[in-house]
């Protein structure tokens, strides 16, 4: 039974994490895809492109194989997965910001593999950038450096984005008046 994958008849056997799955095939006949579904295809086709670029690239593949053997599944299953699900940003502090050039903006980011990168951004209440900058990396947390001062009281938008190796990105916003 290990060896047994594919269809025969109207029985389909796949493998999965060393166990053979036997069910019957599916019957699609009849069914119009929805828009979401038609969506959730051509996302899942996306990924495995990337999976098969980064399988056919040496060093990117690297990086995800000693995650696959850790996590006892296929590397194109790690792959396609870190492609599916983008970084979250966690927390966002603003504890030791006061408008100053130089304070801190903390990120807390996370990621199925690792986040790739951070990057911080303040808006206006008219949504026009103040600053914009990637922030660097120490003791798992994120940290940009202020380079423009903003004055007490006014009203500000941070956004922090996170992005991951396969690029995806995801941002969250916090509303701000500086104190």
């Amino acid at each position: 039974m290990e060896q047994i994958h594919g269809k025969i008849g109207e029985l389909v056997f796949r493998r999965l994490q060393h166990r053979t799955i036997i069910t019957r095939k599916p019957d699609f006949s009849g069914h119009v895809a929805t828009a979401g579904q038609i969506a959730v295809r051509e996302r899942f086709r996306a990924a495995a492109r990337y999976a098969l670029h980064v399988m056919a690239d040496p060093a990117r593949r690297a990086l995800y194989a000693p995650l696959a053997a850790q996590r006892g599944a296929p590397l194109r299953v790690v792959i396609m997965t870190d492609y599916l699900k983008p970084p979250v940003v966690d927390a966002i502090s603003v504890a030791d910001y006061h408008g100053v050039i130089g304070d801190p903006i903390v990120v807390r980011a996370t990621d199925d593999v690792a986040v790739s990168g951070v990057t911080v951004a303040l808006r206006d209440a008219a949504d026009a950038e103040i600053e914009q900058g990637a922030a660097t990396l120490a003791d798992d947390r994120w940290t940009y450096r202020a380079t423009v001062a903003v004055p007490a009281g006014q009203a500000v938008r941070v956004l922090a984005t996170a992005r991951d190796g396969a690029e995806q990105a995801t941002t969250k916003i916090l509303p701000l008046v500086v104190a």
